[in-house]
């Protein structure tokens, strides 16, 4: 066999190796073909993440928040639908069990959705913390799915008993956590985790009331996480909440609705 010869194939080779290697058929148009397909499947899978957000979208009207004592009461309508909160409450659950990179950002994206979502009670399970939206459930929960990582490993404040300690990473100073993103959108979510934790180590040392101790023991627990983080190369989703989220039910609701009728009678005969 001369030399050119062996030159043609050894040309048709590397382009049959190359095809091979990228996953490419030779057959004309192919590469177009598999790139039109990435595209559709990532518009199917972000149509996929916006139903979810959008199965959290309550279609009863939000009860009147009515004040009682040092706080407020929710007032629900007679005709309010429970089944329709129950299922919100389950898509809530789903939303939690899905959770993925593509998921995190539409939280992101929808943190401004003001479509009524549920109505919380406050840590005493008494008086209401107020009507949350979409979007505010869209935000608490990017949030923990972000800091979750590296919050579970703050020391305790000293000057608040039982809360740790808390850190900004620079997102408030970018004009909220939409911002922030919007900053690195090159990044995955596992590369922003490991931001934010570089980050926090960086704040805790700053911190002249958390103790050496507790600052070591802190910083060693995160540099773990870090660790894990470069070496999956994913993210890390923990069960770490940063608020508990308690809800109102029908027996509750109407109880309320009977407490709030009283004491509207006992103020009409005082005459106040």
């Amino acid at each position: 066999m001369n030399i050119q010869n062996r030159s043609s194939l050894a040309c048709v080779y590397c382009i049959l190796l190359s095809s091979l290697m990228l996953g490419f058929s030779t057959e004309p148009g192919e590469p177009q073909k598999r790139l039109n397909e990435r595209d559709e499947n990532t518009k199917k899978g972000r149509l996929v993440m916006i139903n979810i957000v959008d199965d959290l979208a309550n279609h009863n009207k939000a009860p009147l928040l009515v004040r009682q004592g040092s706080g407020w009461m929710p007032l629900y309508c007679t005709d309010y639908d429970w089944k329709e909160d129950q299922r919100v409450s389950s898509a809530l659950a789903k939303l939690q069990q899905e959770r993925c990179d593509e998921l995190w950002d539409e939280l992101v994206r929808r943190s401004n959705d003001k479509h009524y979502c549920r109505t919380l009670k406050d840590k005493n399970e008494h008086f209401a913390l107020g009507n949350w939206t979409v979007g505010m459930f869209c935000s608490i929960l990017a949030d923990d799915w972000l800091l979750g990582i590296c919050e579970q490993h703050l020391p305790s404040d000293p000057d608040k008993d039982g809360y740790r300690i808390s850190l900004d990473y620079g997102i408030s100073k970018a004009g909220g956590l939409p911002k922030w993103r919007n900053e690195r959108s090159k990044k995955a979510l596992y590369e922003l985790q490991i931001d934010i934790c570089e980050e926090a180590i960086l704040e805790i040392a700053k911190m002249p009331k958390i103790s050496q101790r507790e600052e070591v023991k802190a910083r060693k627990k995160i540099q773990g996480e870090i660790a894990t983080l470069r070496r999956i190369r994913r993210a890390i989703f923990t069960d770490y909440s940063s608020m508990p989220m308690m809800f109102y039910h029908q027996k509750e609701a109407e109880n309320i609705r009977r407490l709030l009728q009283k004491s509207d009678k006992s103020k009409n005969k005082d005459g106040r």
